[in-house]
C-alpha cells in the first residue's frame, strides 16, 4: 500500500489483548524528512503497543518504541525494500531487521493493540506524522514466531 506522506493512513482498529504476538512487513521509504510513523500499534496511548518509525536522523533509520523503550532496527534509505518485526514472549521483544535479530528488550510493558493504523502516528496529541512510502506483507500473529520463521519470510522475498 502506498502512503503519500500528507493524508494516506490504513486503520486496521482493535486487536485487543495480545499477551504474545509478532508483527512483521516490508518497508520501502520514498523520504526520510524529520520523523514519520510507518505503523502504530496503539495511536491512543503512547505506552501501550509497539511503534515503528522512521527517522532523518543519520540519513535514515528505521526505529521501534515500546513501552518507554527505544530501539534501533537498521539502516533505512530511501528507495530500498527492508523487513522489519518484532516477536513478544515471556523473555521480552525480539526486534529483526532484514531476517536478523537486532536487538531484545526484556522490559515487556503493556500488550494491548486499540486503534491500528499504518501511515500515520499521532501520540500523545502531536501532529501526525504520515508516512510516505511503500507497507507490503503487514503481518500481525498472536504468538511469537520464531527466529527461523522471520528469516524464512525474508529469505522468501528478499
Amino acid at each position: 500500500m502506498y502512503f503519500d506522506g500528507a493524508t494516506t493512513r490504513a486503520t486496521i482498529g482493535d486487536l485487543g489483548d495480545l499477551p504474545e504476538f509478532t508483527v512483521m512487513f516490508w518497508v520501502y521509504s520514498d523520504a526520510v524528512e524529520a520523523w514519520r510513523v510507518v505503523l502504530d500499534a496503539n495511536i491512543d496511548d503512547f505506552n501501550a503497543g509497539p511503534s515503528f518509525s522512521e527517522s532523518a536522523n543519520a540519513g535514515g533509520i528505521l526505529e521501534i518504541d515500546y513501552a518507554n523503550n527505544g530501539a534501533l532496527l537498521g539502516d533505512l534509505p530511501v528507495h530500498a525494500w527492508h523487513h522489519a518485526a518484532v516477536t513478544r514472549s515471556a523473555s521480552g521483544m525480539q526486534l529483526y531487521f532484514d531476517g536478523k535479530p537486532t536487538f531484545m528488550i526484556t522490559d515487556k510493558g503493556a500488550t494491548r493493540f486499540s486503534n491500528v493504523v499504518v501511515g500515520d502516528g499521532n501520540e500523545n496529541g502531536q501532529t501526525p506524522t504520515h508516512y510516505q512510502g511503500l507497507v507490503d506483507e503487514l503481518r500481525i500473529y498472536r504468538r511469537a514466531v520464531s527466529a527461523s520463521d522471520v528469516a524464512t519470510v525474508y529469505d522468501a522475498q528478499k
